[in-house]
């Protein structure tokens, strides 16, 4: 299947624009990693760094892989899942900063995580109460409560 593939490795970064082949005989996390990783000139992951793929540019996302030191970890996601899309968004991200941008898009508020599909990705990054309590003041956010 044909896909156009959107790539960002840093948060200064625009995306960079790829079109590419998949074949079908691809029918693991890692093989398809390893795949883009090698079609798309992806560089390695550093320590505490995750890189995730998603179906749009801002949610859906589908696929995460994340690098803790010299081991990489991935989420199991069915790739069938891929047959039904056509383009990809590929981004870099430190695992912290990942953390407090779902943190942010929700309003301070583990409920409209929860609510909203949000919570399973960020309890990943093991956020701690103190960080989200400096997080919370940094923003002068209140989180909210329905």
């Amino acid at each position: 299947m044909r896909y156009t593939i959107y790539i960002m490795l840093n948060a200064e970064d625009d995306f960079r624009k790829e079109e590419l082949e998949i074949p079908e005989e691809i029918s693991s996390i890692q093989a398809f990693y390893l795949y883009l990783k090698k079609k798309c000139k992806l560089p390695d992951l550093r320590k505490e760094e995750i890189y995730i793929c998603s179906k749009d540019k801002y949610e859906m996302v589908t696929l995460f892989i994340t690098s803790q030191g010299d081991t990489i970890s991935y989420e199991p996601i069915d790739m069938k899942i891929l047959l039904s899309i056509n383009t990809l968004y590929l981004s870099y991200c430190n695992r912290t900063a990942r953390a407090e941008e779902i943190f942010l898009s929700n309003g301070g508020s583990h409920y409209y995580m929860w609510h909203d599909g949000w919570e399973q990705e960020y309890s990943k990054y093991e956020i701690s109460k103190k960080q989200e309590k400096e997080w919370l003041q940094k923003h002068n956010l209140h989180p909210r409560i329905p």
